[in-house]
């Protein structure tokens, strides 16, 4: 039993374990899935800087939006 982790959520109405391996196997397949995700969407006709692409998805992105609307009109 050493091996689980016992989730209990909504005062105890819904409840499982999750064994602790299976926790960080799945921890580590969200960090390359969500870094594979950011890299890609990157990559295109333009390479964008991934720390750019972070900023418009935490909200901090509106500079970099409107900077990368004004190079295509211009490229146009």
């Amino acid at each position: 039993m050493k091996s689980y982790k016992s989730f209990r959520l909504f005062n105890e109405k819904i409840s499982f374990l999750m064994d602790k391996k299976a926790m960080i196997v799945i921890f580590i397949l969200f960090l390359v899935t969500s870094l594979v995700f950011v890299i890609s969407t990157g990559v295109g006709e333009m390479n964008i800087n991934p720390l750019s692409v972070l900023q418009v998805f935490i909200g901090g992105g509106r500079r970099a939006i409107g900077s990368l609307s004004n190079l295509s009109a211009c490229l146009e």
